[in-house]
């Protein structure tokens, strides 16, 4: 992996950290950022936000310089290659020395509203890890039909399988606290976007508390949904399934 600043640990104490993973954002990354510095720095918290850039046909990594150089507070990843969701936050997570940890998708569907609840929760010791989600009471999700009812499907297949109790597993806003990121991080192993699953199923079944956080979510990417992203969809998750209750039952050998 390629950095914008030094790839060893960085000493600097920071309140907050976020990640946001993007792939051909250009149109998106450079108004959400700044909407992003804008309602941190409303906060007062010492904070920095990165954007690691996966491999891009478009002009995002450009983008992504170009805010680097307007905002003191951004610094940029360039990937190699394009792996997913899960290397650019667990390999950006651990450069940095932070209270809380957090990534958000590139579209801000979760809306921004959620960051300061969960610096408060996991911040304040109520959970250690703090999830987005779409189906809890209070929230809501504008999305086409056909996603949501596999969407809700999926989770509840997730619950039976590995006994946990969460209503969205995979909503793009997540926030941890500093145990987590020492002792859960090291043993996920998942690039994809199946690692947001995988970071929630290990440590609830290592005895970390979970909570989840209601959201207005609004679907930006996909205003219908494709039989081919849809079978994509299903065999990522699937066999996620099957990596992770193998890693879960060497756990607890």
């Amino acid at each position: 992996m390629k950095n914008e600043y030094p790839a060893s640990k960085i000493s600097e104490k920071l309140d907050f950290l976020l990640v946001v993973p993007v792939y051909k954002e250009e149109k998106i990354i450079e108004e959400n950022v700044k909407s992003l510095v804008n309602y941190l720095d409303s906060l007062k918290l010492k904070y920095r936000i990165v954007i690691s850039v996966a491999p891009s046909p478009d002009n995002t990594l450009q983008k992504a310089m170009e805010i680097k150089s307007n905002y003191e507070v951004v610094d940029v990843i360039m990937e190699e290659k394009k792996l997913g969701r899960g290397f650019s936050v667990r390999e950006a997570w651990k450069v940095y020395d932070a209270n809380v940890y957090a990534f958000i998708d590139a579209d801000l569907s979760t809306g921004i509203e959620v960051i300061e609840k969960s610096i408060k929760i996991v911040g304040g010791g109520e959970c250690d890890i703090a999830v987005a989600s779409r189906y809890v009471d209070g929230a809501s999700a504008r999305r086409p039909p056909l996603r949501k009812f596999v969407s809700k499907k999926y989770n509840g297949l997730m619950n039976y399988i590995f006994k946990t109790n969460l209503k969205d597993f995979q909503c793009g806003y997540k926030a941890a606290g500093k145990s987590v990121i020492d002792y859960v991080i090291p043993k996920t192993t998942i690039d994809s976007w199946f690692w947001d699953a995988e970071l929630l199923v290990i440590a609830i079944s290592l005895g970390f508390r979970v909570k989840e956080i209601p959201v207005k979510w609004i679907e930006y990417k996909y205003n219908k949904t494709s039989f081919k992203r849809l079978a994509s969809d299903i065999f990522l998750h699937g066999s996620g399934i099957l990596y992770l209750k193998g890693e879960i039952i060497n756990l607890k050998k």
